[in-house]
């Protein structure tokens, strides 16, 4: 897709919700569309053409990212939201996180990059890919975040304090975690 193709979507105006999430709850079992690739990249489809637009983005789900993170820990999904680092994420945690790339996704993941590719593949939607920002991903890792950002902002690095290096590693993680997950989407027909 050629830069031309969003400037002049730009130029005329476009206007559009990112409306999926609606769609999905209007099926009869949401739940089970959003682990089936195919179902899911449906809803994609049928709510670009709902919206009479283009582009097919997928759900909006911010906490993907996180729970990729967590599975690798071994932290339940259930318990992926409320956990926080208490301490130092190592080097070799961090390390060995980047060079993961090619570790299976959880299921919520698995189904979003099926969606993906059902709409590069099936349809003549642009597929769009969906990720939560590292700084953001962060910030989700850390009971308080505010203090170390604090910190950072002041000047003080991490091995002037414990909280400031965990964030800086936490940011670390996120960075990768969000690298792994765009290299997936774009593997999955996203562009």
């Amino acid at each position: 897709m050629e830069r031309s193709f969003y400037l002049d979507l730009a130029h005329r105006g476009l206007c559009m919700p990112i409306g999926a999430d609606l769609l999905l709850h209007e099926c009869e079992t949401p739940g089970n569309v959003e682990l089936d690739g195919r179902a899911l990249g449906k809803v994609l489809l049928r709510t670009a053409m709902r919206y009479g637009k283009p582009l097919a983005f997928p759900l909006m789900n911010l906490r993907l990212e996180k729970a990729d993170l967590a599975d690798y820990l071994g932290i339940g999904e259930g318990e992926a939201d409320s956990f926080h680092f208490e301490t130092v994420p190592s080097r070799e945690l961090v390390e060995e996180w980047s060079a993961a790339q090619g570790r299976a996704f959880p299921a919520q993941h698995q189904a979003s990059h099926g969606a993906l590719r059902f709409v590069a593949t099936e349809t003549d939607l642009l597929p769009v890919g969906m990720l939560i920002g590292p700084f953001s991903l962060t910030t989700k890792m850390l009971a308080d975040p505010i203090s170390p950002v604090a910190l950072a902002g002041l000047g003080a690095q991490g091995n002037d304090d414990p909280a400031l290096l965990r964030f800086e590693r936490c940011l670390q993680l996120a960075t990768a975690t969000v690298l792994r997950a765009a290299v997936a989407q774009i593997e999955s027909g996203a562009r």
